[in-house]
């Protein structure tokens, strides 16, 4: 079909262009620019779910990154990314006051291009407490002491934990974005190069993107119920001053909400806090601090707070 075609004029220029189709689909679209990150890399983690030796072997555990992940400079894995783990071993609260145990193993994270980044790493176990004494002391009296079981092991939301990267990987780094620099240290998906330095103010608000980029607020507790207060707290004062408390309601708590923070840029974000403080009758008094510009970048501030009874 192609040698008739290429016989008259017309099939001679279709002749010509299926040609050039076929030599540019010959070539690959050159890919963006690529980091590696290190094996070896150190991970800082910290434990979302409460984990106790009634679970499964295999079930799934989340970890959240406390701290950016760099490579070349540059953040591969932001502060706030979920790493997963799963159950590597139980051993059930038994009789005689045997104690139980759980054991976690951290499998892998994901990095800002959707790679998987396998981790490594000693494993964070917990084991209950032993009522093995009671237990023989009761046995010996014939009060049924052999019935008494030992604790559950538990580690709780909060706990912190080092896992490291396991093996070198590549990551392609978005295109056209900004902070896409050895200088800048971090990829930003969500603010423009030309508006990193436009100051939320009183006289145009609403205007900036800062403003209008959206951030889910989410926070919840063990036990419920607990009341939620914030305040900015900033290094900056010149910039962005410090606020005062304001109320955002109870456990759990689920809002979307902008940054309208005065004096607020991209750019000094980095240099300002969002603190979060947990209130419940009863309990001791929880608080956390986050970085604006990594809420700005992940769109996101949550946090669960495991609360502590007062004496």
């Amino acid at each position: 079909m192609f040698t008739k075609i290429a016989n008259s004029r017309r099939g001679k220029f279709t002749a010509l262009l299926l040609a050039g189709v076929m030599l540019l689909s010959s070539f690959t679209a050159p890919a963006g620019n690529v980091v590696v990150l290190k094996a070896g890399t150190v991970i800082n983690l910290e434990l979302i779910d409460r984990v106790t030796s009634d679970m499964r072997i295999g079930e799934t555990v989340d970890f959240r990154v406390t701290n950016d992940v760099k490579a070349g400079g540059i953040v591969v894995i932001p502060a706030g990314s979920v790493a997963k783990g799963q159950i590597s071993s139980i051993s059930k609260n038994k009789m005689f006051g045997s104690a139980g145990e759980v054991s976690v193993q951290v499998k892998s994270v994901s990095a800002i291009d959707g790679t998987r980044v396998a981790l490594s790493g000693s494993t964070l176990t917990a084991e209950g407490k032993s009522k093995l004494a009671v237990s023989l002391t009761l046995t010996l009296f014939c009060l049924l002491g052999f019935l008494i079981k030992g604790g559950d092991g538990e580690i709780i939301p909060g706990t912190m934990f080092s896992a490291i990267v396991a093996n070198d990987t590549d990551i392609a780094l978005p295109q056209g974005i900004f902070g896409h620099s050895q200088n800048m240290g971090s990829v930003d998906t969500t603010i423009p190069a030309d508006e990193s330095n436009v100051v939320v103010t009183r006289d145009n608000p609403g205007a900036s993107a800062l403003e209008k980029t959206i951030i889910r607020w989410y926070f919840d507790s063990e036990p419920r119920g607990a009341r939620v207060f914030w305040r900015v707290v900033s290094s900056i004062p010149a910039q962005v001053k410090n606020t005062n408390e304001s109320y955002l309601g109870t456990t759990p708590f689920e809002e979307t909400r902008a940054f309208n923070i005065l004096g607020l840029t991209y750019e000094n974000s980095r240099d300002v806090q969002i603190e979060v403080k947990i209130q419940k009758s009863g309990y001791m008094e929880q608080t956390k601090r986050f970085n604006v510009r990594q809420a700005i970048d992940q769109m996101e501030i949550s946090s669960f707070y495991e609360l502590v009874p007062r004496d």
